[in-house]
């Protein structure tokens, strides 16, 4: 068996088929004729992937702007001593910044006051 290795993908030769295989990590991918077919097929999935995860990011920063726009004016803090539920996500939406830490904020913001 003829195996050979591109950017992180396999490829071997499958003798009963006369074709190379394609495989990432042990899982099939493809069968293709040549090395070099393989190899362009390999750059097709990397640039697609880089494409695609550029678009990711895009789309989740525009919903983040979307979300700090649409967060509207500062809600009450704390209820009896307690972080406020709306305080909360308002202070998540206007900063990004994840649950625990926009909670940990309020916590920190009622225990100065």
């Amino acid at each position: 068996m003829k195996t050979s290795n591109y950017k992180g993908f396999e490829l071997d030769w499958v003798e009963e088929k006369q074709v190379f295989a394609i495989s990432l990590e042990g899982d099939h991918v493809s069968h293709v004729p040549t090395i070099e077919i393989g190899e362009k097929c390999i750059d097709f999935y990397h640039e697609a992937s880089d494409v695609s995860f550029n678009l990711h990011r895009k789309r989740a920063e525009a919903a983040r702007q979307a979300e700090r726009d649409n967060a509207g004016p500062e809600p009450e803090l704390a209820t009896e001593g307690k972080p406020n539920v709306a305080w909360v996500k308002w202070y998540r939406a206007i900063s990004g910044c994840g649950l625990r830490e926009a909670y940990e904020a309020a916590v920190l913001r009622i225990s100065q006051a």
